[in-house]
This record gives C-alpha cells, sequence and structure tokens, in this order.
C-alpha cells in the first residue's frame, strides 16, 4: 500500500514540565480507564532486575510485559516490576509458606534495581512519574484522517529528519491495522534515556501505534484513530446468503436484534480481537452454528486462558440466544440472528386484529388468568397467541391478573420493544412472526367475564418450596437457570421430575471429573426424580422445591369466580433407613457377638439388608475375637463422604454397601463369656479433646488418618504417645526435604510425647487430644526406676568413673521381686548409642517406657539411653575408658583437664565441629579427645539443631554440642539456655 508523507511544523525543542495537577490528571485517566490501555503507556523499561529479597508479590502466570505490567497496575502501591519470559522460573521459599515459588514476574513497592539482567534475562520497569520533565515532541494539528484508511506506513519528521514508522510493528505493540481504522492526530516521542514518556500524557485518547530505534535514538508514534466509515451497516450489508445452508435463508434479510447485556457464562465458542459490531457480526455470519455474539468497543479486553496465554474476547460468539441482562465492567451488546422475509413483503402484510378488545383503558380486556387471545386477519385467517409462551417471555398468567389494552407487533427492527410500541406495555405471548403486547392489570375482587371450566395454576401453584436441597448425589440434570421461575419451568416440563432446588447465584457450579461432561458445570438449577430433601440450604442458601399431587378433593374459590379449582399438597419424602436388628437400647455394652461377621437391618417395606463386617467402600475395620460392637446407627452414604463421627459421636464405620453404611461403637470384649463381664473404655474416654494443636515441630509420627477414630486408635496402642492432633482434611500434609523420607507427608494426624499444645486450631482446623493422666501434675510423673547390677566383681559408682567394662554389650537389671532383665547395649527403639572399647558406662538406671514425658535426662541427669526393651530403657553416663586396662585411674604424662563453664555460646559462626551430645560431660568428652578443641558450649536441649544447605552434611543438623578452636565467647546463653567452657589444664 501506498505509504504518504506530510510536513509536519517543527516546534522548539526544549524541556518542559507538566503542572502537577495536569499530570496526575492524565495519570489516574489511565489508571481509571476501562479500556485497559497498554501498559507501555505506563512503564519505562531497562534490562535489570530489582533488590533482592524486596518483591511484594511474585507469580509465573505473568510471564510477559503486558501480563505483568497490568498486574503491577492492579496492585496497591507497586511502583515497578520485572519480568522473564521463563514460565518455569522460580525458587525454593524456605521461610513462610515453604516450598517452590514461581516468580517469572515480581512486583516491587520502590523503584531501586539492579543493572544486572542475570540468567534469566529479566527487564525492570518502573512506573513512570507523576511529576517531572519529559523529552519533547512534534504535535500535528487535528483532522479527519491524518493518513489513509490501511496505510501500513507512514513517513514523520522530527527536527528535519525524516523516520519511517511501520504501523503496527515494534516493541509492546498492540494496535493492529485494519481497512476500516484510520490515525487522527499523532505526535512523535522521543524516549528519554530514563523515563519513556507515556502517549495519554501528550496526546488524549492516543495509543502507541509505532515504535523504532535509529541512530538519532528510539521514537514512538502516538495516534488517535477514527473510523473510516462510520456509517453502521444495513440490512442488506449484513446478508451473506453463500454462508446459509438453508436454501430458504438465502432469501432472508438477515438482522442482529442488540441489547445491552452478555452471554452465558463460560457459553462462548469461539473469541477474538474484533471490537465493533460490524467487525464482529461479520464473524458471527461466518462462522458455522453462530446463533449469537456479544462484543465491547474495548478492543484489549481479554483474560488468562488455561493458566498461560492470554486471550483476546473482544467479541465471543455463542450458538444459543440466552444471556444475561448485565453488561459488565465493559458495557457489552448482546446481539442475537433475526430472520424475516423481505422488508418489501413485510410492508406489503397486514396486522391481525384482536378478537372481542373493546374496553377503554384501565380495564381487563380478557378475563383473568386468560390462557389464549385470539387475533384475525382481513383475508379471515385467525392467529391464536398463548399467553406465557413464546420466544425471551417471561409474564404468566395467573387468577390474579389480567390483560387490559393490547396490541400486535411485528418482529422485526433493531431494539425493538413493547414499550416503543405500547407505552408500559410488556410481551406476553410470542409467535414466529408476531407479538401481543398488553398492558398487564390486577383482577378486581369480582368479575363480570364468563371463566372457563379448567384454569391453569401458575408455578407457584404446582410447587411447594422450602429451605433445603435434593438429596445428595441423586441429581439427574443441572443448569445455570438461577431463578425460581426458570427452574420451575424446567421441572415442570420434565414428566420424570419430582422436585428441584435452585440457588439465584449464577455462577454456582462444580468440578465434573466423572460422567459424560467433564469441566466446571454450572448448577443453579437441579432437577430430581424423587422428593426426597436435606433441610440444610448449604453456602448458596438454596431452596428446595417439591411438585405437588392432585387431591381427591375440590373446594370453590369465591373471591373470583365460580369455576372448581384443584386443590394441590406437596409431598416432600424423608429417606427411609433399615432398622438394625438385635440392637438393644443400653450404651458401652456389646450388642453383637465379639468377632461378629454380619450385622442385620430391616426395612419397613420387610426387605432384609445384610452388612459384611470389614467389608465396603474405605472400611479399614476389621472384626477379631477381642473386640465387639456396641451401640450402631445405619446412615444413607452422602456424595461428600460424611463421616461416621458426624453421625455418632465417636462411632467408627465398619461395614458399607453402595447406599448405606453402618457407624458403630467398637468395644473390648470381656474377659468372659458372661454379660456381668466389664467392658473397656471407649476412646472417647482414654482422651479429652479440645481445639487446638501441639506444639510445633515435636510431632513424632504423623499420617493420613483423618479421623478422631482411626487417630485415637494410632496413639492408643502407641506406649510413648501422650497426645495427638488431627484434622479431617484428607489432603492435610506438608513437603518434607530432611529426614529418611523425604517427599509429599500426609499429616492429618499427628502424634506427641507430650500433652502440651497451641490453643491455635490453623487453616485445618485441628482438635487437640491427650491420654487421660497425661496432664498430671510433673510430680506425679516420677520414673519408675529399676535396680541396675553390675557384673560380679565389680560395684557400681556415681560420677565421672566406669561402673562396666570398656565395650560391655549387655548388662542385667533386677527388680524388687527379684526378677533380672537383660539389656543388649546399643540395641531397641530409638537407641543411638553403640559400645566402643573406648568407652564404658558410668552410673545407670532402668526407667520404665510406659511413663509419659519421660526421658533419660529427667532419670539421670546427663545420661544417655544406651539399650531398651519393650517396656523399659536404660540410661547411662557414658565415660571415656582410662588408657590402661584397669579401673583405677592410670598415670598420665600430662596433667588433666578442667572446663571453666559460664552461661553464654561461641563466637557466632566459628564452630568447626557439631553433634547432638546434650550433656555436659559427653560434650566435655569430645573437645577433650581433640586437641585443636579450645572451648565448647552446650545445651540439654537434645533436638536443638539447624538447617545446613552448605558444606558435606546438607539437611538438618544437630548442634546441642559445638566445638570451637579460640576461648572467644558471647555472652547471651540464647533460647536454648547454652553453657561456654574454656579447656583448662591443672
Amino acid at each position: 500500500m501506498k505509504t504518504t508523507s506530510s510536513l509536519i511544523s517543527v516546534i522548539s525543542a526544549l524541556a518542559f514540565e507538566l503542572s502537577d495537577a495536569a499530570r496526575q490528571n492524565h495519570f489516574d485517566k489511565v489508571l481509571q480507564s476501562e479500556d485497559g490501555r497498554s501498559p507501555d503507556d505506563m512503564f519505562d523499561c531497562d534490562d535489570g532486575q530489582g533488590e533482592p529479597d524486596s518483591a511484594v508479590r511474585m507469580t509465573g502466570d505473568m510471564a510477559n510485559f503486558e501480563a505483568c505490567g497490568k498486574l503491577c497496575l492492579e496492585t496497591e502501591n507497586c511502583e515497578a516490576f520485572d519480568f522473564t519470559e521463563d514460565r518455569k522460573s522460580g525458587h525454593m521459599q524456605m521461610f513462610g509458606a515453604f516450598g517452590w515459588v514461581h516468580d517469572a514476574c515480581r512486583l516491587y513497592e520502590k523503584t531501586t534495581h539492579r543493572p544486572s539482567p542475570g540468567l534469566q534475562k529479566r527487564r525492570f520497569c518502573k512506573k513512570l512519574s507523576t511529576t517531572g520533565n519529559f523529552s519533547f515532541l512534534q504535535l500535528e494539528e487535528s483532522g479527519q484522517c491524518k493518513h489513509e484508511c490501511g496505510a501500513s506506513s507512514v513517513i514523520e519528521q522530527f527536527y528535519g529528519e525524516d523516520l519511517t514508522f511501520k504501523l503496527g510493528e515494534g516493541d509492546h505493540i498492540t494496535w493492529e491495522v485494519t481497512e476500516n481504522t484510520c490515525m487522527s492526530q499523532c505526535v512523535v516521542l522521543k524516549k528519554g534515556l530514563v523515563f519513556s514518556p507515556a502517549c495519554m500524557q501528550h496526546l488524549e485518547g492516543s495509543v502507541k501505534v509505532s515504535s523504532i530505534q535509529t541512530e538519532i535514538g528510539n521514537f514512538k508514534l502516538c495516534c488517535t484513530t477514527s473510523s473510516c466509515s462510520a456509517a453502521l451497516p444495513t440490512d442488506r450489508d449484513l446478508v451473506h446468503p453463500e454462508l446459509v445452508d438453508d436454501e430458504e435463508l438465502k432469501s432472508a434479510n438477515l438482522r442482529y436484534d442488540c441489547v445491552p447485556g452478555q452471554g452465558p457464562v463460560s457459553g462462548a465458542f469461539s473469541e477474538s480481537q474484533e471490537n465493533s459490531f460490524e467487525n464482529c457480526s461479520a464473524r458471527c455470519d461466518a462462522e458455522e452454528g453462530c446463533m449469537a455474539f456479544d462484543y465491547t468497543e474495548n478492543q484489549r479486553s481479554g483474560h488468562v486462558e488455561n493458566f498461560r496465554v492470554w486471550q483476546h474476547d473482544a467479541c465471543r460468539l455463542y450458538k444459543k440466544r440466552t444471556h444475561r441482562k448485565a453488561a459488565g465492567l465493559s458495557e457489552r451488546h448482546f446481539c442475537m440472528k433475526v430472520f424475516e422475509e423481505s422488508e418489501e413483503a413485510a410492508e406489503e402484510e397486514e396486522l391481525p386484529t384482536l378478537v372481542g378488545a373493546s374496553s377503554p383503558e384501565g380495564v381487563c380486556q380478557h378475563p383473568c388468568g386468560a390462557e389464549k387471545v385470539d387475533a384475525v386477519f382481513p383475508s379471515g385467517e385467525s392467529l391464536s397467541f398463548s399467553i406465557g409462551e413464546g420466544e425471551r417471555v417471561s409474564y404468566q398468567p395467573s387468577e390474579s391478573n389480567c390483560l387490559g389494552q393490547c396490541q400486535v407487533v411485528t418482529k422485526r427492527g433493531f431494539h425493538s420493544s413493547c414499550d416503543s410500541e405500547l407505552k408500559g406495555s410488556a410481551k406476553v405471548a410470542a409467535t414466529g412472526k408476531f407479538k401481543l403486547c398488553c398492558m398487564p392489570l390486577s383482577c378486581p375482587a369480582t368479575t363480570v367475564t364468563i371463566t372457563t371450566t379448567e384454569t391453569t395454576l401458575s408455578l407457584e401453584g404446582k410447587f411447594e418450596c422450602r429451605a433445603g436441597q435434593g438429596k445428595a448425589g441423586t441429581t439427574y440434570s443441572e443448569s445455570a437457570d438461577s431463578s425460581f421461575e426458570a427452574c420451575a419451568a424446567r421441572c415442570d416440563e420434565d414428566d420424570t421430575c419430582a422436585a428441584f432446588d435452585y440457588t439465584v447465584k449464577e455462577d454456582s457450579g462444580h468440578l465434573e471429573l466423572i460422567g459424560a461432561q467433564k469441566g466446571w458445570v454450572l448448577d443453579a438449577c437441579r432437577l430430581y426424580k424423587e422428593s426426597a430433601f436435606r433441610p440444610s440450604e448449604g453456602v448458596s442458601n438454596r431452596q428446595f422445591c417439591a411438585k405437588t399431587v392432585d387431591e381427591e378433593s375440590q373446594e370453590l374459590d369465591t373471591t373470583k369466580n365460580s369455576a372448581p379449582k384443584m386443590r394441590k399438597k406437596a409431598v416432600l419424602e424423608t429417606e427411609e433407613l433399615p432398622r438394625l436388628v438385635g440392637a438393644g437400647p443400653k450404651k458401652n455394652v456389646c450388642q453383637y457377638a465379639c468377632g461378629a461377621a454380619s450385622v442385620e437391618a430391616i426395612f419397613a417395606s420387610g426387605e432384609v439388608l445384610n452388612f459384611a463386617i470389614g467389608n465396603g467402600d474405605r472400611v479399614s475395620y476389621l472384626p477379631s475375637e477381642a473386640e465387639c460392637l456396641g451401640e450402631c446407627q445405619i446412615a444413607s452414604k452422602g456424595l461428600f463422604h460424611s463421616s461416621c463421627d458426624s453421625t455418632l459421636e465417636g462411632s467408627t464405620k465398619v461395614a458399607a454397601t453402595d447406599t448405606y453404611k453402618l457407624c458403630c461403637m467398637p468395644l473390648a470384649c470381656p474377659a468372659t463369656t458372661t454379660s456381668t463381664a466389664t467392658t473397656t473404655p471407649s476412646l472417647e474416654a482414654k482422651f479429652g479433646c479440645k481445639a487446638g494443636q501441639g506444639m510445633p515441630a515435636t510431632t513424632y509420627s504423623e499420617s493420613g488418618k483423618n479421623s478422631f477414630e482411626a487417630c485415637a486408635e494410632h496413639c492408643d496402642e502407641d506406649a510413648e504417645c501422650a497426645a495427638f492432633d488431627y484434622s479431617t482434611d484428607a489432603d492435610s500434609g506438608h513437603l518434607e526435604i530432611f529426614g529418611a523420607t523425604q517427599g509429599w507427608m500426609h499429616d492429618a494426624c499427628r502424634l506427641y510425647k507430650t500433652s502440651q499444645f497451641r490453643a491455635s486450631e490453623g487453616f485445618s482446623k485441628r482438635r487437640f487430644c491427650s491420654k487421660a493422666g497425661a496432664e498430671k501434675e510433673p510430680e506425679a510423673e516420677k520414673e519408675e526406676v529399676v535396680e541396675v547390677s553390675a557384673p560380679v566383681g565389680l560395684a557400681a559408682t556415681a560420677g565421672g568413673q566406669c561402673s562396666y567394662p570398656c565395650g560391655l554389650t549387655s548388662m542385667n537389671a533386677q527388680f524388687p521381686s527379684g526378677k533380672t532383665l537383660a539389656f543388649a547395649i546399643g540395641e531397641g527403639d530409638r537407641v543411638s548409642y553403640s559400645p566402643t572399647d573406648a568407652e564404658c558406662l558410668g552410673q545407670c538406671v532402668g526407667v520404665s517406657k510406659t511413663t509419659h514425658h519421660s526421658s533419660c535426662e529427667s532419670a539421670l541427669k546427663g545420661s544417655t539411653k544406651v539399650a531398651a526393651t519393650n517396656k523399659w530403657k536404660m540410661c547411662c553416663l557414658v565415660q571415656t575408658c582410662p588408657t590402661t586396662t584397669t579401673f583405677t585411674e592410670s598415670a598420665t604424662t600430662e596433667p588433666p583437664v578442667t572446663f571453666q563453664c559460664q552461661p553464654g555460646q561461641g563466637k557466632a559462626a566459628t564452630t568447626y565441629r557439631e553433634s547432638g551430645d546434650n550433656s555436659f560431660e559427653a560434650c566435655a568428652s569430645r573437645c577433650e579427645e581433640d586437641d585443636e578443641c579450645s572451648a565448647f558450649d552446650y545445651t540439654t536441649d537434645a533436638k536443638t539443631g539447624h538447617v545446613e544447605l552448605f558444606g558435606e552434611a546438607k539437611g538438618w543438623v544437630r548442634d546441642a554440642c559445638r566445638l570451637y578452636k579460640t576461648a572467644e565467647s558471647r555472652g547471651a546463653e540464647g533460647k536454648s539456655q547454652r553453657q561456654h567452657c574454656v579447656k583448662a589444664r591443672l
């Protein structure tokens, strides 16, 4: 296409400063503009990135300039952003919300930045200041069209230099060249070193149409645009006979009837950037099956598709002509196809005359609740209107309303409405070519009109409604109809529909993963084949409506006319549950035989239902001779996996069929078969529960058991478990990157060795349950100690001497009764000690493992667990063996080592060795054996440690004992209450 050039008067080059008020006004207009102007008009970009750890928001969904810039404009206090086009960009978040964080787009409150773009080649963009100086530009006088329509390139001048701009091309250009658009008023802007001047700040309403890089600088062309032809297309212009398959429609006149509004949510089958009636209607004409479209003049209207790409949607096409009345923020118009005969034929056609309409205005012209109105053509042909029926007819006849003045109107023309034909009228009926517009009136208390012997009930009379929902999992049809009228009409027309529930929330829906229709399904209206209902109205505040059934009796309605009217009554069914056979009324008593394999139930109809104990979907309970079933209750298997605990508190699901589940209280069988035997306390009796959680980082066992029964049983079987917390959220978990098991760990159930808890229940709404007796005062929890017998010929000693031979592998303990218990040194549950010839055991005590909160440190200060059986553990002071094999201290050539200790820690970041030794003796022994060690600090907290990300040992490193090569000390003892000890020789 031929390019054109024009001479532009050059205004002297000088810097000027807009007033703060004017510049802020332009800035606010851009921010508040509804048409979504390009972020390029708001930011100045260069290679680089923001300051480390200063981003206020990060996301991976917006890996481009436009999307990240738009997010910054929508975010409060955002002054700058950096971005990369690498969608996989991210980092490991170690603090706060732990896990992998995508950061392709990062927002900042400050404009300071680093010039390095990094490996991801980031661009840093700062928001244009609302005050300051801008490079000057050249301004062309306003005109109708500065360049010819559809021009692909133009030549402009800047201080005598010719600049060739290729329209629609350049850095961050979203404007596109079309045959129907021309440029009216334009300016040339030279980009500054710090800020790039915005088009909006220099020419109101302009957009960037091109940008170039030259030897004398970088420039962009900003223009306001005009339509080359402002005239709307005629009906003839919109006809595309070659696109119509039906032979009859090829000769028809194609129209679009438009109203403010939008198509149904998620109903568009095609979306594009056309932002005018002409272009969007042309797309609809060209698409097979398109019956309607909506459009907005906002060319940049769009949304993120599949979390990855930006989808323009100024023009949206639909296969149905249903729509929403709300025009939305983009002020959309909804247009639907209308096929009619040619205008010539329409002009010759005469309208029919209504039969029996002769009364004055404001008076009923037709009977109250009339269902039909007749009209007749001059030719004698009759036309009947069915009141309440026809396309987009919302009016429904009722006994309390009648029709006043009426008029028959041909269905053609843009935006035609009954109100424009007959002021105050409403469309009460419609046929293929005509619509009936009438003035709805209230019926008088009595009427003189002759009524028919039959009347039709309104939708309100056909259904009885109350707050609630249909039976879970039984709906057979769902739709987006969010009103009583629309949903009731669907049910009324369906013979299989017995009831429905609805909500006025248009966006109500759910994710469908099973069945023919997968994805997001709108379900404001749900139909049911039976009228069983739940009284809960749910978060959507649903109403449940059941169809009425005829009664045999009739009654006369004397207030309106003498015609008999059928009286209706709704039947709301309550779900019938079977009755258990042989269940007694007593609680905490075996209702069935120990180890029972089945339980029977019977319906009112006499039908028998058999539950096979231990069988069914997600049944973990197994029958055993040691247990029996106490109180039981049958529950319907709801859609959302309602728990037995909510049906019968403390119960467990012991069996299930396709429709029902059996919830029972498992009890321990009595020791004898007599009925007088006592029963083991239930899990509820063994634990006291409250809202809250255990102390952070103190759990020792986690699982996905998401019910009180399962988690309580898990804790009850573990002698070390003093308490647990649980959540009913089966997906509760966390990412485990340390320890033996790494990856995603389910943690709905967490066990603890102490009954300390936090009152906060957290996001998972946890409950904290402690074993009965675990809350006793410490003095009631004293360790049970047994006597430890030393080997024959060796007396056990207290203090820092060997009481047993070096490398001892076994020892005996003796009960007061004389019974002995053997311990294998270095073996047992969670025993980390291993016997060596370099170490011996000093003073030892035996401790029962059944006492809660037990630890070797509390039983014997400074001791270590060296062995354990199922119920007992051996706690000993570990000593360093002397250089000779005798148990008497041997002479040494160098003076003995002593340590001088005081509260404090070694110099920060100077430790060279760390271990989990949490006693003075153990840590001092390590320092004494190491010639490089000049000092150490230690804590008695065996769990103290830190995350090590560098060095050879990565992960969680225990550091109760830390060795130093210097004696420098910090006075602070820290949260772990450390002691700092300096080596000295006597």
